[in-house]
């Protein structure tokens, strides 16, 4: 298994450009005709003609200009990279890890278990996870490393912050 966290993944870099522009696109649009009006609730501080919305819709619309500038440049790479390989030249490339993509999908498992489980069991099994990608094998290492780091946030964010977190399980 740790063979396959170290394994990467060698793409061209117009490419890696490309799918991250619209993948941010992608975000940015979410954010901007969805999750504003889902994740900010009007009323809360807006005085005047301006409501809690603005500033966020104004962020996105300025990474939504970003994420279209990154695909013209990437799609200009593109052309340009086929001229290299017509040349006889080789295209530039980048390096991706695969634990990048098990790292998100730990993330992807905080997000959506937190309000079910939990903050304190949630991120206790996603510090866990990450520190057996990163190659930690002793089970009783990873579990003081994720009950000291839960403990340090969650008295930090719920105690000194006041944030309401969730402590799962209708609790």
């Amino acid at each position: 298994m740790n063979n396959l966290f170290q394994k990467r993944i060698v793409i061209k870099k117009s490419y890696s450009d490309l799918g991250l522009g619209i993948l941010f696109a992608l975000l940015t649009l979410y954010m901007l005709f969805i999750g504003n009006y889902k994740f900010i609730k009007v009323g809360f501080g807006a005085v005047g003609k301006v409501d809690d919305r603005l500033f966020p819709t104004i962020v996105m619309v300025i990474a939504l200009i970003c994420a279209c500038a990154i695909i013209v440049l990437a799609i200009g790479d593109i052309k340009r990279d086929k001229k290299l390989v017509a040349a006889g030249k080789q295209p530039a490339t980048v390096e991706f890890s695969i634990m990048v993509l098990f790292l998100f999908a730990v993330g992807l498992f905080f997000y959506l278990t937190m309000k079910k489980i939990g903050y304190p069991l949630c991120n206790f099994i996603c510090v866990y996870a990450a520190y057996y990608m990163h190659g930690g094998r002793k089970i009783w290492k990873g579990v003081l490393l994720a009950g000291i780091f839960t403990l340090i946030c969650y008295l930090f964010f719920a105690v000194y912050l006041g944030v309401n977190l969730p402590l799962g399980f209708s609790l």
